[in-house]
């Protein structure tokens, strides 16, 4: 089963999570960024409201799991 391996991967061999999961991708309704170069392309989130996720579930799923496993 794939999120075994998955689950697997992020509790034993974090380096490789990456490697098995693309990431997710949100909406949001508001945001508050803060800009940590002149240049204005790296920022630090500092508040979401309204999140959403659109894609990504298994990889939700995958770390509620192992957060799951290390807090119990």
């Amino acid at each position: 089963y794939i999120n075994d391996i998955h689950f697997m991967d992020f509790t034993d061999e974090p380096e490789k999570f990456i490697s098995y999961n693309n990431g997710l991708s949100i909406t949001v309704e508001d945001m508050e960024i803060k800009y940590l170069d002149n240049l204005e392309k790296i920022v630090e989130i500092k508040s979401i409201s309204g999140m959403q996720i659109v894609n990504g579930g298994q990889t939700t799923a995958t770390i509620r799991e192992a957060y799951k496993k290390e807090t119990t």
